[in-house]
């Protein structure tokens, strides 16, 4: 019986092992991905001039076909009052950004992006009552296309409240 069970276990680790590597990439499809930098920048515009940026970075490895993907996730948690018995409510505030199906195409990258910057407005400071905080939105999905080395602004929204505008630049570079 001991006799069956080593061996059982070794059938089972050489199995695994097997598997393992069968799910690895081949050396030639290792070979077609390329390494890119992808630089998001997001952007608080007001009067034609940037009053407020922020860099989020990733490296891709691409190819043409549609695989590439990731996110970026930075940010806070907003504890706001309820007003009943000290209890809080928390609100998230900072920059997710999806993106999906990344892929060269020629001189371009090609991806579906699915971006949300979510941040608080600024509370008075003349001593006024404090109301809850006032938390921006800005949410966008879509394909976008840029090209190589050229920073593109791929999504922009005016703010509701003011004359800013919030964007989203992204620019892709090949590492060398």
């Amino acid at each position: 019986m001991k006799i069956m069970n080593v061996v059982l276990c070794g059938l089972l680790m050489a199995g695994g092992a097997s598997f393992g590597q069968s799910g690895q990439a081949t050396p030639s499809a290792q070979s077609e991905a390329k390494q890119y930098k992808a630089v998001f920048v997001a952007k608080e515009v007001e009067g034609g001039k940037v009053i407020n940026s922020r860099e989020y970075d990733a490296n891709l490895a691409l190819n043409e076909s549609p695989r590439g993907m990731g996110a970026i996730r930075t940010g806070e948690r907003i504890p706001q009052s309820t007003g009943s018995g000290g209890q809080f409510q928390y609100y998230d505030s900072g920059v997710n950004l999806d993106y999906r199906e990344a892929r060269i195409q020629e001189n371009s990258v090609l991806m579906t992006i699915t971006a949300s910057i979510n941040s608080l407005a600024a509370r008075p400071q003349d001593g006024t009552v404090q109301l809850p905080s006032i938390i921006r939105n800005n949410q966008w999905s879509g394909q976008v296309k840029v090209t190589l080395g050229k920073p593109e602004v791929i999504f922009s929204s005016d703010d509701v409240s003011s004359k800013r505008t919030m964007q989203l630049e992204l620019t892709v570079t090949p590492v060398r």
